[in-house]
C-alpha cells in the first residue's frame, strides 16, 4: 500500500503545559502524511517520512525535514529512487549520525524489495545510496532496522520474509564503500523472527531485541515469545533470553543503563482470542548475566488496547511512548477504531525500584480520530520531542497527517528506596496498622481510592518484594499476614488493576 507525504503546512496547533510545548499537525499539502522516525542533533529535529508527488512522475519517494525546537519547518526535501522504484521506509528504522558528520537512513523498494542505505550530507541532503539483495530469487521481502558504524564499515541489522512467507533474523557487514562482506541469518525453522530494536552493549557487542512466532499459524495466532540476545561484532550470539510467556512481543526503545542493565518494551497479549485488541504495554529489565529482573504490563482499562513503541531513559527514569485503542468503538464496527490516542509513561529506572509505572499521561483525539507515537528524543532543555502520524476529522484514508509533539519531561514523583520517606500526598491514603503480637497487621485506605485499588505489593527495606496481595472489588481494608516477617521496616503500595500508584506507606516489624 502507497502511502501519500509532503508540502510543509501546519493543520493546527495545540500548547501543552507551557508556552514552549506544541502539539503540531503538518499537511505536507497530501492527503495523508506520516513521520516515522526522528533524531535530535543540537537541538535540530531531523524526520524522515514518505510522500507520493500526485502529478508526475506519480512514484512514492522518501521526505527528509529540519524542523527547529519550535516547530517551525527549517528545510525539506524529496528523494525519487533513481531506478523509477517506489520507495518505502522499513516498519521500524531509525536516522543514524556518522562520525563524519553525515547522515544514514536505511529504506527498501517497493517493487523488487531491494535494501537501500542512504547517506545524507551535514546539510539533510541525500548524498549516496548503496544498494543490496535486488530481485533475490529466495527472499520476498528485506527490512533493515538499524545500522552501526564500525571502524572499517557497518554492521546492518534487519529481517527478510522468505518465500514460504516465514520471515528471520539477518544481519551483515558491508565496508565503508558498501562491498558486502558477510551475511548472516537467525532464526528457528518453525518460527517467525523479527528485530524490534537494537542498541549498542559495549564496544563490540549490540543487544537485540526480537521474538519467536510459530509458523506457520492462523492468523489470528499471537503465540509469540520475546527473544533478546547479544551479538558481537562477527555477528556470533554470546548470551541470549527468552521469556516463556507466548503473550510477548518487543518493540522499539532498548534502553541500557550505567550498569550495563537491559530494558526492553513493547506489548503482553492479555487476551489471546481477540490477538492485539486485548493488548497492554509491556517493560521488562534483564541483569548482565541475561536474568529477567522484572516485568510489568500496563492499560488504562479493559476496553483500551495499549501498546507502547519506543522508550528512552531520562533523569535516572524510563520514558515509554505508544498509543491505545478503544476495543469498544472497533466493536460497534466503526473502521477507524485503532489507536485512539497517545500515551507517556514513566517508570523509574533500577532494579528494585520499578515494580509498576509511575506516572501515564493519555492524549485522546477528538472528532473520532486516531494518532499513534512512532519515536521521540530529548532536547538540551529536558523537553522530550515525539512524532507519528494522526487522523483528523472525517474518517477516510486520505486524512492522515504527520503530528509532531513537543511536551514536559515527565517526572517520576514516587520513587522509593530504602532510608527515603514515602511521599506526603499519598502516604494518608494508605495506613497500616501492625497488631502487637506481629501476627497480622491491618491496611486502610479510603473508600473512594478503593473503587480502584486492585493489589498491594509489600517491600523489605533493600527493595526486594516480600509479597504481592490481591484485592477484592471495592474493598477499603485487608489484612496482611506478617508470618515470616523478620524484623525490619517494609513499604507497603497501593496499586490499580493498570499499575497507578494509588498510596503508599511503611510500616515496622519490631525484634
Amino acid at each position: 500500500m502507497k502511502i501519500f507525504f509532503l508540502a510543509f503546512g501546519v493543520l493546527f496547533q495545540h500548547l501543552l503545559q507551557g508556552q514552549d510545548n506544541f502539539s503540531k499537525y503538518y499537511t505536507f499539502d497530501s492527503g495523508v502524511s506520516n513521520f516515522r522516525t526522528l533524531l535530535v542533533d543540537k537541538d535540530t529535529i531531523l524526520l524522515e517520512g514518505i510522500f507520493v508527488d500526485t502529478i508526475s512522475p506519480f512514484l512514492q519517494g522518501i521526505a527528509f525535514a529540519k524542523v527547529d525546537s519550535s516547530g517551525n519547518l527549517i528545510s525539506y526535501h524529496r528523494y525519487f529512487d533513481t531506478k523509477g522504484r517506489d520507495l518505502t521506509y522499513p516498519p521500524l528504522n531509525n536516522i543514524i549520525k556518522l562520525s563524519d558528520g553525515r547522515y544514514l537512513v536505511p529504506a527498501m523498494t517497493l517493487q523488487d524489495e531491494a535494501l537501500l542505505l542512504i547517506f545524507l550530507n551535514s546539510q539533510f541532503f541525500v548524498d549516496t545510496v548503496f544498494e543490496f539483495f535486488t530481485a533475490e530469487t529466495s527472499v520476498r521481502l528485506n527490512l533493515v532496522r538499524s545500522v552501526f558504524e564500525l571502524n572499517d564499515g557497518y554492521i546492518v541489522f534487519g529481517s527478510a520474509q522468505r518465500l514460504s512467507y516465514a520471515t528471520d533474523g539477518q544481519i551483515f557487514r558491508i565496508t565503508k564503500n558498501g562491498d558486502l562482506l558477510w551475511r548472516k541469518w537467525y532464526g528457528l525453522t518453525n518460527k517467525d523472527e523479527a528485530f524490534g530494536d537494537i542498541a549498542q552493549y559495549t564496544d563490540s557487542t549490540f543487544i537485540l531485541a526480537s521474538f519467536h512466532k510459530p509458523f506457520p499459524v492462523p492468523s489470528q495466532n499471537h503465540l509469540y515469545n520475546t527473544w533478546i540476545f547479544e551479538v558481537d561484532s562477527d555477528g556470533n550470539i554470546l548470551q541470549e533470553f527468552v521469556d516463556p510467556d507466548p503473550y510477548s512481543g518487543p518493540s522499539g526503545g532498548l534502553v541500557i543503563d550505567k550498569n550495563n542493565n537491559i530494558y526492553y518494551c513493547g506489548e503482553q497479549i492479555i487476551d489471546a482470542q481477540h490477538g492485539q485488541q486485548n493488548a497492554q504495554g509491556r517493560i521488562g529489565m534483564l541483569d548482565t548475566d541475561f536474568n529477567l529482573k522484572w516485568k510489568l504490563s500496563f492499560g488504562k482499562n479493559i476496553s483500551i488496547s495499549t501498546g507502547l513503541t519506543d522508550m528512552i531513559s531520562s533523569d535516572n527514569k524510563l520514558i515509554s511512548v505508544g498509543s491505545y485503542e478503544d476495543t469498544s468503538r472497533t466493536a460497534l464496527g466503526n473502521p477507524w477504531g485503532y489507536m485512539t490516542g497517545w500515551t507517556v509513561l514513566t517508570t523509574p529506572l533500577g532494579d528494585s525500584k520499578c515494580e509498576r509505572f509511575d506516572t501515564a499521561t493519555w492524549f485522546p483525539m477528538t472528532n473520532s480520530s486516531e494518532g499513534i507515537f512512532r519515536t521521540m528524543d530529548t532536547l538540551s532543555s529536558g523537553n522530550i520531542i515525539a512524532c507519528g502520524e494522526g487522523r483528523f476529522g472525517e474518517e477516510t484514508e486520505h486524512n492522515i497527517y504527520a503530528w509532531l509533539v513537543k511536551m514536559p519531561n515527565p517526572p517520576c514523583k514516587n520513587l522509593i528506596s530504602k532510608n527515603e520517606a514515602p511521599p506526603e500526598n499519598i502516604t494518608s491514603s494508605l495506613r497500616i496498622s501492625p497488631n502487637p503480637a506481629r501476627t497480622q497487621a491491618v491496611i486502610q485506605w479510603s473508600e473512594n481510592t478503593g473503587r480502584n485499588a486492585d493489589y498491594l505489593l509489600v517491600f523489605a527495606e533493600d527493595g526486594k518484594r516480600k509479597q504481592k496481595l490481591n484485592l477484592a472489588n471495592g474493598s477499603s481494608e485487608t489484612f496482611l499476614n506478617l508470618s515470616g516477617y523478620l524484623p525490619g521496616i517494609y513499604f507497603v503500595q497501593l496499586l490499580s488493576k493498570g499499575g497507578y500508584l494509588l498510596g503508599v506507606n511503611k510500616f515496622t516489624v519490631s525484634p
